[in-house]
């Protein structure tokens, strides 16, 4: 009896947990708005196990809680926990599962989180990769253009250091 009714109610779960997923989301943007960040964090945990559970891991729905406990954690100085959310999400933008906008939010997060890590060689390619694709003199290329050479500097410096220290 147990058997038959799972069987029965399987169907039912995927659209619930993608309700749950888009109620999580948006309470969780909530919590950031009122700057309570834990709250927050533990919402976009909830929501992407429900939108993994609701659409697969491979989906353009996965991306927004990636990115929003990215962000989250990142807001909190927890680099190193944001990172591997920073990478599902890279993968699934660069895969096409985002708008254009989306791919170019991901990327520049990323890069900004790959900086905070001084893993600068990665966040200078990201940055590479935005200003590949960001329209000439729009405000995005100003500010990737900005952000790339200031980080190109710094890594400039660090090899200069170790070049000289050796």
């Amino acid at each position: 009896m147990g058997e038959t009714l799972r069987s029965l109610l399987w169907p039912l779960v995927p659209p619930l947990a993608r309700r749950d997923a888009e109620r999580l989301n948006t309470k969780a943007r909530e919590a950031v708005d009122a700057r309570r960040v834990g709250t927050a964090i533990e919402l976009y945990r909830q929501a992407l196990g429900a939108a993994r559970e609701g659409w697969g891991r491979r989906h353009a729905r996965v991306v927004e809680p990636l990115t929003g406990l990215g962000v989250t954690l990142a807001l909190d100085q927890r680099f190193e926990e944001a990172e591997p959310y920073y990478a599902e999400a890279l993968d699934l933008v660069d895969r096409g599962f985002a708008s254009e906008d989306g791919w170019r939010l991901v990327h520049q997060d990323a890069a900004r989180v790959y900086w905070a890590l001084g893993r600068l060689r990665t966040a200078l390619h990201l940055y590479d990769e935005l200003a590949a694709r960001a329209e000439e003199g729009s405000a995005l290329a100003v500010a990737v253009r900005l952000e790339r050479a200031l980080g190109a500097r710094w890594l400039y410096r660090m090899d200069e250091a170790r070049a000289l220290s050796a």
